[in-house]
Formats: C-alpha cells, sequence, structure tokens
C-alpha cells in the first residue's frame, strides 16, 4: 500500500525514484510507524495491536472533524 502511495506520489510529479530510493522512503515510514506504535503500547500499557488501532481510530476521526462535518 505505502508503495503504490509513493507511485502516486510519483506520477503527480512526474519524477521517477530509483529503488533504492523506494527502499530507503519504505523503510523510513515503517520504522517510524513501528516506533510510534511501541511507545503507544508503552504509554498507555496496552499491547501493540490496540496500540496501532487506538493510534487509526484517532486519525480517522482527526480527518472526519478536519474535514468539516
Amino acid at each position: 500500500m505505502i508503495v503504490s502511495y509513493f507511485e502516486w506520489v510519483q506520477n503527480l510529479q512526474q519524477v521517477s525514484w530509483t529503488l533504492e530510493e523506494v527502499d530507503e522512503q519504505l523503510a523510513e515510514r515503517l520504522h517510524h510507524a513501528a516506533d510510534e506504535v511501541i511507545e503507544r503500547a508503552e504509554t498507555d500499557g496496552i499491547d501493540d495491536r490496540s496500540a496501532a488501532y487506538r493510534i487509526a481510530t484517532e486519525r480517522v476521526k482527526d480527518a472526519f472533524f478536519l474535514s468539516g462535518f
């Protein structure tokens, strides 16, 4: 899914990334997401799966309210 997003961005900007650039961007985003989940799990005293769901639902909620509803 993330790489599909990268392809969309490249198409919009009419650029082409090397395989190394795609791998670097993917690794960076995955490490950031994992760090965020681990930190949230420790902070809230919950398991990683619950922390990931909590982060995701908060993002959906924030997007919903930012859209004007």
